[in-house]
């Protein structure tokens, strides 16, 4: 029979943890953990205020191309901004906000003050101001107003640089087959520019605070 003393007296000597130890539960001693900085507030804003920074977010609300009528009325773009405002409110925001949309008569580049930086409701910085809107995203827009994971695609009628697409569900007053907006979605310049979808096709709004 093995002397279970002399068996760990054996292992010290030899360097060796045994299993279960606190140090490493495989068994396996790696002292990098020592340098470990568990502090991951450097890499995520997790204590933004949101009440004191401008804010972008995904509708947690998804719609088909005509806007218009599911706003109630107003202007293509006052419509999204309508949509906006109400997704905002309804998840506790603070703030006005529009959508990042265009329409023949206007661009989203041209609708959104530079009111910037602009943060996730995960508290994840997106865009530095608003020259940074005709380039990429530091992260993807994907939270919505109550700050879930929302990832779908969003609609937009932008190409990338924030200039209408020519492709907006007939200035997003139609919402049946036959007809295409241009959806957005991602890390890059598809942000605003990925595809272009049916309208019938239901998609959130991107909206920013002003």
């Amino acid at each position: 029979m093995r002397h279970p003393v002399l068996l760990a007296l054996f292992a010290a000597g030899c360097g060796i943890l045994p299993f279960g130890s606190k140090d490493d539960d495989r068994g396996v001693f790696d002292d990098s953990d020592a340098d470990v900085d568990t502090d991951t507030d450097a890499d995520t804003d997790t204590d933004v205020d949101l009440d004191e920074v401008s804010v972008v977010f995904k509708t947690s609300g998804a719609y088909s191309g005509n806007l218009v009528e599911i706003a109630g009325s107003g202007p293509p773009a006052a419509a999204a901004d309508t949509l906006c405002q109400l997704s905002a409110e309804g998840g506790g925001l603070t703030g006005t906000f529009k959508a990042w949309i265009s329409t023949a008569n206007v661009d989203a580049i041209d609708r959104i003050d530079n009111v910037g930086p602009w943060y996730l409701t995960s508290g994840d910085q997106v865009f530095l101001n608003a020259s940074g809107l005709v380039g990429s995203p530091a992260v993807g827009i994907e939270y919505d107003e109550r700050g879930d994971v929302t990832i779908d695609s969003a609609w937009t009628g932008t190409q990338s640089g924030g200039r209408w697409s020519g492709v907006d569900c007939d200035s997003w007053s139609y919402g049946n087959g036959g007809g295409d907006g241009t959806t957005g979605s991602g890390y890059n310049d598809s942000w605003t520019d990925s595809s272009d979808r049916p309208c019938s096709e239901t998609h959130p709004l991107i909206c920013f605070e002003q």
